[in-house]
């Protein structure tokens, strides 16, 4: 395990290159639903542990990225990460998490809120527009 303390951006993709896993970890109170660190860790190639209920956990699930344990159970974490190295096809998870990491592009995610609010503006917007927008 290696622990690098504040990084600037720039230096993210070198770190994450030697790292197989990335942790969220939250305190059971925290009002955090999607972390911006997730985002990173996913175009990383990581696969994420975290501990965060809600929408992160509906996504790196559904795309096979991450596993959620109890927030404020150390112990857990730690058997978490030592059953990850066993059973976690990692190239799997790479290409997984770097396609799903795309999904949260910048220039992707404006097309699709133009289509949305066009589909507002025109008064056709319907409960499934909402859905393409969001996923």
């Amino acid at each position: 395990m290696l622990f690098v303390g504040k990084v600037p951006s720039e230096d993210l993709p070198a770190i994450y290159k030697l790292c197989q896993v990335g942790i969220c970890s939250y305190g059971k109170d925290s009002t955090v639903t999607m972390p911006v660190k997730l985002y990173d860790y996913l175009a990383g190639g990581l696969y994420v542990a975290y501990s965060i209920n809600g929408e992160i956990d509906q996504l790196l699930t559904h795309n096979s990225c991450g596993s959620r344990y109890t927030s404020e159970n150390p112990n857990e974490l730690s058997r978490l990460i030592l059953s990850l190295t066993d059973s976690i096809d990692l190239k799997f998870v790479k290409t997984n998490g770097t396609e799903l990491a795309r999904s949260f592009d910048e220039s992707l995610q404006h097309q699709r809120f133009v289509k949305f609010i066009e589909g507002v503006s025109s008064g056709g917007i319907i409960a499934k527009s909402h859905v393409d927008y969001c996923g």
